[in-house]
């Protein structure tokens, strides 16, 4: 039989208590920080406090969400909120709702679209190809509305034949 002993003070206890808690704590914020950081940036849409009043400050909020895209967007256009949405819009809005915003209020109201190529999508597990097994960078696009200098939605998809369309934080 084999008997193993040790004497261990309340201070020596507490510090082993400490240390373990503090790796748990690293891990965890480790393991979980892309997340937290994808449900600060919705938040922050939801409230409006997102500024898209020049594309330095879109790009940033793109960021925020880990997309990187080149400097100027592919494309800027007007669109109208439709007054009464149809089937598709209410899609559409779904997705703008489940990551904090809400496209209801500015119905009727004219929008301007940023559209940017993403050029980070095929990094780690984000991996989306094609019905032909090929993924080329153009296919994906973050489409983000503006209304009086405030990101109020938007949307990153791929333009594949079956692509998708997902809110912006990774998935």
């Amino acid at each position: 039989m084999f008997v193993l002993s040790f004497k261990a003070s309340k201070l020596k206890i507490l510090t082993l208590f400490f240390v373990l808690l503090c790796i748990v704590g690293v891990s965890l914020a480790i393991f979980h920080g892309a997340d937290s950081r994808n449900s600060v940036q919705s938040e922050a849409l939801s409230k409006g406090k997102w500024k898209g009043r020049d594309t330095e400050e879109i790009r940033a909020f793109l960021a925020g969400f880990g997309w990187e895209t080149p400097e100027q967007p592919e494309e800027t256009v007007q669109v109208l909120i439709p007054e009464q949405f149809d089937e598709v819009m209410l899609s559409y809005n779904a997705i703008q709702k489940a990551q904090g915003a809400d496209l209801s209020p500015y119905a009727g109201k004219t929008v301007t679209r940023y559209t940017f190529v993403v050029t980070n999508f095929y990094e780690g597990d984000n991996i989306v190809k094609n019905s032909d097994d090929t993924v080329t960078e153009s296919d994906i696009r973050a489409n983000v509305l503006v209304y009086n200098g405030k990101i109020i939605g938007g949307d990153v998809c791929s333009l594949a034949l079956g692509g998708f369309m997902q809110g912006f934080a990774k998935q």
